[in-house]
């Protein structure tokens, strides 16, 4: 164990008291959520096995989950940037030009780009998809790769391991001599001493050029701060939970002192917590019995693990990594592998959270599917209850003793097929038994359920593809109320959620880009495959910025849907075809239409200022007559529209 200050064991155990905290508080959620996740898997009932065929599963949660997704994230989502402030740069004349559009362009191909390399859309999925079942959470950062250092140092020592002293050559300085490498030197060449006074060595490995990247959290990993409200910005601290295995955490570059770590659990152990599955801290006997059943030493290190936090403390900006103590109960665990400064720049911590029902005073939501679980376990009960009660309704007899000749005839009567006869001695021996009558009450039961259900949900039959409404203005009513409530998620949650993923990303771009970077941003199968290529250096990502998202994008597209809204787009320009010639009106229209296709967008412009120039250059007597016509003529719109038509 290395030596530890009085002082950071004492910050350990804080930190030791408020993981525990935080797990308590965490107990109660973790409970809801994963209820709901069990049901939206079809696991209904704890008993499966013999008594599975007496219960009738009805997923409702499953099929009302699926149908709301699409609709908030279908497509891959488009980012746009805008600059804070304009930035003025001198062009070849020496004049100053604002050049924040070419910068903010800039920003805006580099999230881009980065968004779909570090297949964010798949994360966003998922979080949008846990978001059902309790929250969603996206990380956001960047990933140092390590490589060897051809400077790396090593201490040259006698035979008893001392030091042997020389003096340096670049700066004088008496230092223990080295057998290879080189010590850590400032930019001046001066060498670089720890707190006691002994040179730092060039490390082994050093980080190369590392990767971006855009990761989904579960929620059952975090351990938030107990009494952190509603609004993230106003939480102390935020934890995060991982189990790893003890060979990857010893050989982690990012961590000090790991070689002397232990491992904290095994691999198969049971939860010490039955109600708290995220809980795998086994007791000492079962670690040891663990330990000693293993076949060799090499199984028993491969399926050890040790459970690690990742702490946000930003009270004190700083980003600490604590294991959790062995089984045996020692403190040699009892240190921080991990103590460094937040990055300036990076907003909060790493973390995005999306969240569908905020409760007032309470950072934990209400999941939808929480609301909807009661509801799915009395529709199955009752769905089994019509089935216990049509197994009970078969057809049965009773006879008086002798009606039949004998067990043959008996026999021959159950199991004879149509038109079959047997001999009896007493017709009226042999009678039906009446079918119990099923209570109409269990009936009109499913539509209270269906109502309640979909009222909960906040669908109806229509938004999961089943037509239930009695009238066109039923189902049209019904829309409309889903759309209102689809909309409020996608265009004000959703949206927030991605842009500030846009924002975190920019941010560590601007922390950690140091070279030029070659971007590529468009679609390989289309005609116009890319819609930017190009070299982006860590200059165009300075400066303060906006993010935010083009909405429509992410909205579901089908091949009809892109045609409609193509033609749509085309009689509006065909009424007034001098609005192509301004750009903004022509953003404004391809929002709108929830069209995006910046080629056919500059196309389009540029036909409308071929107009507008047309227009201007008409002689004034002439300038009543329609393009084509005598005079001045502009461009004919049938060609227009055919050129907008291969731009689609």
């Amino acid at each position: 164990m290395p030596q530890i200050s009085k002082k950071e064991r004492d910050e350990v155990s804080i930190w030791r008291s408020r993981i525990a905290r935080a797990k308590a508080k965490r107990q109660d959620s973790l409970k809801i959520w994963q209820r709901g996740v069990e049901m939206y898997c079809g696991k209904h009932y704890d008993s499966i096995g013999d008594m599975a065929g007496d219960h009738v599963v009805v997923n409702k949660i499953f099929a009302s989950v699926r149908a709301a997704l699409p609709s908030l994230i279908f497509s891959r989502p488009h980012f746009y940037v805008r600059e804070r402030k304009a930035i003025l740069a001198q062009d070849e004349t020496g004049a100053l030009v604002d050049i924040s559009r070419d910068r903010a362009l800039a920003k805006e191909n580099w999230l881009n780009y980065r968004y779909k390399e570090g297949n964010g859309h798949f994360q966003v999925r998922l979080s949008v998809l846990s978001s059902f079942f309790a929250l969603g959470a996206v990380k956001v950062g960047y990933t140092p790769v390590f490589q060897d250092n051809k400077r790396r140092g090593e201490f040259d020592l006698d035979e008893e391991g001392n030091f042997l002293m020389v003096q340096d050559d670049k700066t004088g300085d008496i230092v223990p001599a080295l057998s290879q490498g080189d010590y850590m030197r400032l930019d001046d060449g001066s060498i670089i001493y720890d707190d006691d006074g002994v040179p730092l060595l060039e490390p082994a490995r050093i980080p190369g050029k590392g990767e971006y990247f855009i990761e989904w959290v579960p929620p059952e990993n975090f351990l938030f701060d107990p009494e952190g409200k509603n609004d993230f910005r106003q939480h102390r601290w935020i934890i995060e939970e991982w189990v790893r295995p003890l060979r990857e955490v010893r050989n982690d570059p990012l961590f000090k002192h790991a070689k002397q770590v232990q491992g904290t659990e095994m691999l198969g152990a049971k939860p010490a917590d039955d109600n708290d599955p995220n809980n795998l801290k086994v007791s000492t006997q079962l670690f040891k019995d663990g330990m000693q059943a293993k076949d060799s030493d090499a199984v028993s290190e491969d399926e050890t693990r040790v459970r690690g936090y990742e702490i946000w403390d930003f009270e004190k900006n700083e980003v600490l990594v604590l294991v959790e103590s062995p089984p045996t109960g020692s403190d040699v665990n009892d240190f921080f592998l991990r103590r460094e400064k937040i990055p300036q720049g990076i907003e909060h911590g790493p973390y995005v959270f999306l969240k569908f029902n905020e409760v007032p005073g309470r950072w934990e939501p209400y999941p939808d599917v929480a609301a909807m679980v009661p509801l799915q376990e009395e529709y199955n009960e009752a769905r089994t209850r019509l089935l216990t009660h049509a197994r009970r309704s078969d057809r049965k007899y009773i006879q008086l003793e002798g009606t039949f000749e004998d067990e043959t005839e008996l026999d021959h009567f159950k199991n004879g097929g149509d038109m079959s006869v047997s001999t009896v001695t007493n017709l009226s021996g042999l009678a039906p038994v009446p079918m119990a009558p099923m209570d109409p009450v269990n009936r009109d039961h499913f539509f209270v359920l269906n109502n309640d259900f979909n009222e909960v949900a906040g669908q109806g039959f229509e938004q999961r593809g089943v037509a239930e409404s009695e009238s066109a203005t039923a189902a049209s009513i019904m829309e409309s109320r889903s759309q209102v409530r689809e909309n409020d998620r996608r265009n004000n949650i959703v949206h927030d959620f991605i842009r500030d993923i846009g924002r975190k990303m920019l941010q560590a771009g601007q922390v950690y880009a140091s070279e030029e970077e070659w971007v590529a941003i468009g679609d390989p199968d289309s005609q116009d495959p890319w819609d930017f290529q190009g070299i982006i250096n860590p200059q165009m990502l300075e400066g303060e910025f906006e993010v935010g998202i083009e909405v429509g994008s992410m909205l579901p597209r089908t091949t009809a849907v892109e045609r409609q809204q193509l033609s749509q787009l085309m009689v509006t320009l065909a009424q007034n075809p001098l609005i192509m010639a301004s750009r903004f009106l022509m953003d404004r229209l391809f929002q709108t239409f929830e069209i995006r296709d910046n080629r056919m967008l500059d196309e389009l412009v540029q036909i409308g200022q071929q107009m507008l120039q047309a227009e201007q250059q008409t002689p004034a007597g002439q300038q009543g007559q329609p393009n084509g016509g005598p005079g001045q003529q502009g461009p004919d719109f049938r060609q227009v529209a055919e050129r907008m038509g291969r731009a689609a």
